[in-house]
């Protein structure tokens, strides 16, 4: 894998076969299924009878293990940003800031529940306060992050290169308007943003 994340082509070649499709639709009752731990709270969903019709973006696990193998935690923090942040501004100047809007008792929420001492009732939407992070700024038009993942990319023995293509992504650093280098730098930020690009009909 470390030759195909020094390989520009590689890197391209996989983001764009892999990203579109990545995000689905799925059932927020199989979802929290899959992601509780607690087995008593499970116990209890599965014996409620709830709307199995509501849904919540996820992803697609078999797109998700290509890309874990890939990228890394910087795949799974992208991710996490995609669903837990919001995401604004133009392709040229977005502005990414970490606020948790996923959790256990949000998605229970969604189906009219509320898990309260150690008991699942039926309740209300409930407004849960939701503490933001620090906003981290993103040029995509030059493939470019102010975070510190992304600065650390950049080593000595990086090498001037001209890409050439008919992709999206391709087009996209061909014509930026800086250099673009080998091996390309890359972060969580701009990973959830193309995240998003190429699954925009889902948002």
């Amino acid at each position: 894998m470390e030759e195909l994340l020094d390989s520009h082509t590689g890197v391209l070649h996989v983001l764009e076969n892999a990203l579109p499709g990545l995000i689905k639709r799925e059932s927020v009752y199989n979802i929290l299924l899959e992601s509780i731990e607690n087995v008593n709270l499970k116990k209890q969903l599965m014996e409620l009878d709830v709307d199995r019709e509501i849904t919540e973006l996820t992803i697609d696990q078999d797109k998700s293990v290509i890309l874990s193998m890939l990228l890394g935690n910087k795949f799974t923090s992208a991710i996490d940003l995609v669903f837990n942040s919001e995401i604004t501004g133009v392709f040229s100047d977005m502005t990414i800031t970490p606020v948790v809007k996923r959790d256990v008792n949000q998605l229970l929420s969604k189906l009219g529940l509320v898990w309260k001492h150690e008991q699942l009732i039926k309740g209300g939407l409930q407004l849960i306060h939701r503490d933001k992070g620090i906003p981290v700024h993103v040029d995509m038009t030059n493939w470019y992050c102010e975070c510190q993942e992304y600065q650390l990319n950049y080593i000595n023995d990086m090498e001037l290169i001209k890409v050439i293509g008919n992709s999206y992504l391709e087009k996209l650093l061909g014509d930026m308007k800086s250099n673009c280098l080998s091996p390309i730098p890359i972060c969580k930020h701009i990973i959830s943003i193309l995240i998003i690009k190429f699954n925009s009909d889902m948002f």
